[in-house]
């Protein structure tokens, strides 16, 4: 059974490559293979698997889709909320996020009472981080100089 079920794996994986080109090779940037190597490696031993690792401000600097953005003016059809303004007055931001899909404000919000209903999809990564949603509204400190160093 087990070799039946690598073969159906591998048959599937197959099948999704060979509908995306005719190249013996895939390049997927999906970071989901990192932490499932072990389950590759069952019907492609030794897969090799190339991570990316950018600097964060490089990063930062590329942000090319939301600069064209703000160039051909689509921002005038979106609604920017920063998470620090979030966190530092709630309930203004979500009277904008109301007012912006129009719909009248919901004035029972719970802001030291948040009960997290859904699960991220970065959370089957395990690596990069929980997602978790914290009980009450505020500010986080900031991890920078943590991580970064100074």
């Amino acid at each position: 059974m087990e070799r039946a079920f690598i073969g159906f794996c591998r048959g599937r994986l197959e099948g999704y490559a060979s509908a995306l080109t005719d190249k013996p090779w895939l390049v997927d940037k999906s970071r989901g293979w990192s932490v499932h190597c072990a389950f590759l490696d069952a019907f492609y031993p030794n897969p090799k698997i190339v991570c990316m690792i950018r600097d964060p401000l490089d990063i930062l600097c590329s942000m090319e889709r939301l600069q064209e953005t703000l160039r051909q003016g689509i921002d005038q059809q979106m609604l920017f909320i920063r998470h620090e303004d979030l966190c530092a007055n709630p309930r203004l931001e979500l009277e904008r996020f109301y007012s912006y899909v129009g719909l009248p404000y919901y004035g029972n919000h719970d802001f030291n009472n948040v009960e997290q209903i859904t699960v991220e999809d970065d959370e089957v990564y395990g690596v990069f981080g929980d997602r978790k949603i914290h009980h009450k509204v505020k500010s986080q400190p900031s991890q920078a100089l943590e991580i970064f160093g100074p």
